[in-house]
């Protein structure tokens, strides 16, 4: 299952080079004192590990394990159709999870998809990663288009789907890939740097807003997004801003370029530990740079994407 999350060592860089330009943060690091920046990195990799506890105990609704030796296009299909029908039956949500092939799979047949073909109202699914042709097809209830409409497995996690009912004015179903939950609302960011200022200090608390804070809105400019709203309504629609994949090495290899650099500024700009000193107008235009280097091209194929990709125009 693909996944639109940055990787944890990301969001620790960005929470310290966020940080470290909270007056006196900066300083007291460099005489030793870390607690804030320490307040900002767990603040940072916190929503992800409660995250896997909680899917953890979720257990999905239907539970796939293709055969290894002879993996079959057909069951893929067949249970994706199978939980879209009952989240429409039903009207309620309904996760199906596709376990991924082992390791010692025929690499030929160790490409496994999904696509939801909104158009044609079909669920289908196929063996080879590089083909479009599907290799079994069910029918789908009304669909919203989603985005993406193509997922492959993944050799870690496989793939899971959620299928949420539709409201009285929208009644086409929709469907989200590895949904977040309330570790990744505003609530609960809320509450976590309300508990930190009790217990610490306003300066512990800032610091603490730049961990999470800028985990959500990283998470948020992948392809899925994260629901904002969490407990107050259940979210239809979790897109994101489509700015780079999460799991993209280059998206990761330029956050944490740039957090250094905003992590390198602050402290020369606040202490003499550092004897480079750069200048603003030369760190935004290598933050830019980068940034625009990390872009997902609006060409790329769906099925060359990891769990992810743009919907086909019809």
């Amino acid at each position: 299952m693909y996944s639109s999350f940055m990787q944890g060592d990301t969001h620790a860089a960005i929470a310290v080079a966020l940080a470290t330009g909270i007056p006196g943060v900066a300083k007291g690091a460099a005489a030793g004192q870390f607690g804030p920046l320490l307040a900002a990195v767990v603040c940072a990799i916190l929503p992800d590990l409660l995250e896997r506890l909680r899917r953890s105990a979720s257990l999905p609704d239907l539970t796939v394990v293709p055969d290894p030796l002879a993996p079959d296009a057909r069951i893929l299909a067949e249970a994706i159709a199978t939980a879209a029908q009952q989240a429409h039956a039903l009207g309620t949500s309904r996760r199906v999870r596709i376990l991924p092939l082992p390791p010692c799979a025929d690499s030929a047949a160790a490409s496994p998809w999904v696509r939801l073909n909104t158009a044609e109202k079909q669920a289908e699914a196929g063996m080879n990663g590089e083909d479009g042709t599907p290799d079994a097809a069910f029918p789908l209830p009304p669909l919203q288009p989603c985005w993406p409409d193509r997922f492959s497995l993944s050799s870690t996690e496989g793939l899971q789907l959620t299928f949420h009912p539709g409201s009285t004015r929208k009644q086409p179903l929709d469907c989200t890939a590895r949904e977040r939950g309330w570790p990744h609302s505003a609530v609960f960011a809320l509450t976590l740097c309300g508990v930190v200022a009790v217990l610490q200090d306003t300066t512990w608390a800032l610091a603490a807003a730049c961990g999470i804070g800028s985990h959500l809105a990283l998470d948020h400019a992948g392809l899925q997004g994260i629901p904002w709203s969490l407990p107050f309504r259940t979210p239809v629609s979790r897109i994101g801003w489509r700015l780079w994949r999460g799991m993209s090495p280059a998206a990761n290899a330029v956050a944490v370029w740039t957090a250094g650099l905003i992590a390198c500024w602050n402290l020369a700009r606040a202490t003499d530990y550092l004897p480079w000193r750069p200048s603003l107008p030369l760190l935004l235009m290598l933050c830019m740079m980068a940034v625009l280097a990390a872009r997902v091209p609006r060409g790329v194929r769906a099925d060359r994407l990891p769990q992810s990709g743009r919907r086909r125009r019809k």
